[in-house]
């Protein structure tokens, strides 16, 4: 059978709507429901993700039996799907066709979550000139047209799929595929031993370099050379926590996609860009056997390029794509796409029953009561969805609660350190803990400020290693010293005490304070953008391997004239540290200038396992700040080294923070 599938994934956290849980929770803050947030992603089960930072949905809605409108957002920083040319890529598009395609399958055509999608051909075609990635999330508004739908016992079986992209108002892409669905039974006979006693993949062989295809990262390339020209080997990392996102039996589709546009690239030149792809699944690409990818220039429209990539595995033909690009010359315009879109509400089971066609069972987002996406991004104070870590919340009793939460197998910026996921990944998952709360359950109003006063974050390495899928957090949250202004909560401590999959991470303690925005405006009158008075000009970044850093980008120090000293360099344009416009160098960002420093100053880059940090006064963006450090005297304990870090504005200390690293392993 001519496929390539994308399987669900079962495990699954609890989310309930501030609705029902506040219906369940007597205590809870009116709060959570007098403001309107932007929605959250959809659920990752009913998109076959394992990671909810990989969803790409965020809504849908019935426009009549065979039309839907479904909302997506493209981020800025994808870990995989960067940008190129500063245009979003376009396999962002197909990815987002594919998981628009299951979701309308799952929420509106009663296809079960434990069945299989066999993708028979997906194409796709932007218009470049609408890619350009502006300077946050893209929110994109997808119009799928349903086709050929036929039913099997009270379910799609195969469906025809074309949709338009739209981004204000403009087309930026088409998309088109037909997909069958399959229930495990036949999924299981269809693939036989493949399933029951799956054959581990192929020695993974050398990649070709990264410069050659379009990547940076040699991890992200899927060809291999083979010393013949216009020929390459399939290369299936099945490690690659977003092409292998789940485990699965097969060479996943979008890995096909990806090494059609390579395969293009290496043939073309780096300066081209996909313009178009219209590919097809002839068979499922198996893992256990070599996959030859062959590639000839074929006739193109004016202005453009073509190629025609073809797979094959021993003497069948299992993948076909034609891809057609143009070159580009440069930027000649320029858009902001940060912008807030209307949300588009599900609509509830009853209703919907009363409008769906005689014999079709009731849909829509709460036919699922048990799946996992993120809270609102307005609770935890982010402008990106994608940099939501949080998943779900509830109240234990007055004081404490219960937050979970997942972190991603990979991220662009906390990325693994020896192997085990970034500990200030864990203080920015305590940070949103702390944000949240506040709003949902201490009455805070959304438009109110939380100033953090300290954070500290103390972790067991052990259970912080990266594994085959993305790790499940919990959060036990106790407030305390709660000091409140009339009914608004005006200051409080939080500690918490973090498990992965029952096991003990570590501890979180911080106190944050809150103010009205009047106040606000009042305190930093003289800072705010109204006053006029800019940044300093960006200063060149120490060299990123000195600070455990692989970009120039994520380097947030610039060299000083005195030995254990930097200049904080705060780039606004990064899009996680500067996820939206602040007045003040944010926290998070000087925790990591505590890192580095930390790093520089021991000759090595190593684990954190303590930051103890203290937030004395605003570090403010027009003046240069000073980063000093120092090693304490005395002997820690074996396998331990800890550096005092400092961060000096005009005379003042606004920052402290002790860093302690694990160097047993050097």
């Amino acid at each position: 059978m001519s496929v390539t599938t994308f399987r669900a994934d079962k495990s699954t956290i609890d989310t309930l709507t501030p609705a029902q849980d506040a219906a369940n929770s007597p205590g809870a803050a009116p709060s959570r429901t007098a403001s309107a947030p932007t929605p959250t992603p959809v659920p990752k089960e009913l998109v076959h993700r394992a990671q909810v930072c990989e969803v790409l949905l965020t809504d849908w809605s019935r426009l009549d039996d065979s039309r839907f409108t479904v909302t997506g957002r493209w981020m800025l920083d994808h870990r995989m799907f960067t940008s190129i040319q500063g245009r979003h890529d376009p396999l962002i598009a197909a990815e987002t066709f594919r998981q628009a395609a299951i979701l309308l399958a799952h929420a509106e055509f009663n296809v079960p979550l434990d069945h299989h999608f066999l993708m028979w051909d997906l194409s796709v075609d932007v218009r470049p000139e609408h890619l350009y990635t502006g300077d946050g999330t893209a929110a994109v508004e997808i119009e799928m047209t349903c086709h050929d739908v036929t039913w099997r016992r009270g379910s799609a079986s195969s469906i025809r799929y074309t949709a338009v992209f739209r981004r204000d108002g403009q087309t930026v892409a088409t998309a088109g595929g037909t997909c069958t669905c399959a229930a495990p039974a036949v999924y299981r006979r269809l693939r036989g031993e493949r399933v029951s006693a799956p054959c581990g993949p192929l020695p993974l062989v050398a990649p070709t370099a990264p410069q050659h295809v379009g990547r940076t990262s040699p991890m992200d390339v899927v060809l291999s050379p083979t010393g013949e020209p216009h020929q390459w080997l399939l290369r299936a990392d099945t490690r690659h926590p977003v092409l292998f996102d789940h485990e699965v039996d097969h060479v996943p589709g979008m890995v096909l996609l990806e090494a059609a546009r390579q395969c293009m690239v290496a043939t073309l030149g780096h300066d081209v860009f996909l313009k178009a792809m219209n590919s097809e699944f002839k068979r499922y690409v198996e893992m256990d056997a070599p996959c030859l990818l062959e590639v000839v220039r074929v006739p193109a429209a004016d202005g453009q390029e073509a190629v025609r990539v073809t797979g094959r595995q021993g003497e069948d033909v299992v993948f076909s794509a034609s891809v057609a690009a143009v070159r580009l010359r440069g930027r000649d315009v320029s858009a902001s796409t940060f912008h807030a879109e209307r949300p588009i509400s599900p609509i509830p089971s009853a209703q919907f029953a009363a409008a769906q066609p005689a014999g079709r069972a009731a849909t829509g987002s709460f036919q699922y009561p048990s799946l996992t996406t993120t809270v609102p991004k307005e609770f935890v104070h982010r402008a990106s969805i994608a940099e939501v870590l949080l998943t779900n919340w509830e109240r234990r009793d007055d004081r404490r609660f219960t937050v979970a939460a997942q972190w991603p197998r990979t991220h662009s910026f906390f990325t693994s350190v020896q192997n085990c996921h970034d500990p200030l990944m864990v203080a920015e998952t305590f940070r949103q803990a702390g944000v949240l709360l506040a709003h949902t359950e201490l009455g805070v109003p959304l438009g109110h400020q939380l100033l953090v006063r300290d954070l500290g974050v103390h972790v067991q390495p052990e259970h912080l290693g990266i594994g085959d899928v993305p790790a499940s957090v919990e959060l036990e949250m106790t407030c305390s010293n709660v000091k409140q202004r009339g009914r608004v909560l005006a200051e409080c401590r939080y500690d918490a005490v973090i498990r992965r999959d029952g096991d003990f991470v570590g501890t979180a303690y911080g106190t944050v304070s809150c103010m009205a925005p009047t106040t606000y405006k009042r305190v930093r009158s003289l800072h705010g953008p109204e006053e006029g008075r800019p940044p300093l000009a960006l200063t060149a970044p120490v060299a990123p391997q000195l600070v455990g850093r692989s970009s120039p980008k994520d380097v947030v120090l610039s060299p000083a004239e005195q030995p254990d000293q930097w200049r904080l360099r705060a780039d606004r344009s990064h899009p996680i540290l500067f996820d939206h416009p602040l007045d003040h160098v944010p926290g998070m960002l000087l925790l990591e200038a505590a890192r580095q420093s930390a790093s520089a100053t021991l000759g090595h880059a190593s684990l954190p396992l303590r930051v103890e940090s203290e937030f004395e006064r605003y570090v403010e963006l027009d003046a240069p700040c000073l980063i000093e450090t120092s090693r304490p005297r005395g002997v820690g304990p074996a396998g331990e080294e800890t550096v005092v870090v400092t961060a000096r504005q005009a005379g003042e200390v606004g920052f402290r923070c002790t860093v302690t690293l694990d160097t047993s392993a050097l």
